[in-house]
């Protein structure tokens, strides 16, 4: 976007001190492309209020985990504008050791906010996901593989979901709303299968 000269607004979540190796980055990023981010911080209680807003939409995505890029979804909704997600990318199965797949989750904006913002980058196109299949190496990891693609240095991913679940109110609360809803506290989307690097490029170019 910056090279094609697109306008765009960085928008970056702050949780306490959870995830500030990762917000430091984003930070760094912004400062060295000269963009201003727009930073939304909340704290634990404020998190924990987020968590019951978003709720209905959590348990649509069978996903209580996602608060985090439903808060954007949610700002960049009020400011009338369209968030462009970069989460969603075809992901390469090390079990299967052949086949791509994604997760449900990943697809928030086709599931949660249908028809407001766009769906995940490398999905917007056949020819977008062709261009990062057939620069796919199956050798390399697949971070190393969105390093190439990307064009950016490695970044610091942490979980900080986990730090959250060791606070006690948001731990029962997260329950209570898996109970309220039907929805298993930490659910393991299934994945849903796209075929081999082979077979993807074939269906794409034919």
């Amino acid at each position: 976007m910056i090279k094609n000269k697109i306008e765009f607004v960085p928008v970056i979540v702050k949780f306490a001190q959870l995830n500030a190796l990762e917000t430091w980055y984003a930070e760094y990023w912004c400062y060295k492309n000269n963009q201003t981010p727009v930073i939304l911080e909340y704290t634990l209680d404020q998190y924990r209020e987020a968590l019951k807003k978003f709720a209905t939409q959590g348990a649509e995505l069978k996903n209580f985990n996602l608060v985090p890029q439903l808060i954007v979804y949610d700002y960049v909704t009020q400011q009338q504008g369209h968030l462009i997600y970069c989460a969603g990318d075809m992901q390469f199965d090390i079990n299967s050791k052949d086949q791509f797949y994604l997760h449900t989750f990943d697809l928030i904006s086709d599931i949660a906010n249908v028809g407001k913002h766009p769906t995940s980058f490398y999905m917007y196109t056949p020819e977008l996901l062709l261009s990062y299949m057939m620069g796919y190496d199956l050798e390399l990891p697949e971070n190393y593989n969105k390093i190439n693609a990307y064009g950016v240095s490695p970044r610091p991913k942490i979980s900080y979901q986990v730090d959250l679940s060791t606070d006690p109110t948001y731990f029962e609360l997260k329950h209570q709303l898996s109970m309220d809803f039907n929805v298993p506290v930490d659910v393991q989307n299934k994945p849903c299968y796209f075929g081999t690097r082979e077979q993807i490029i074939q269906k794409l170019t034919t």
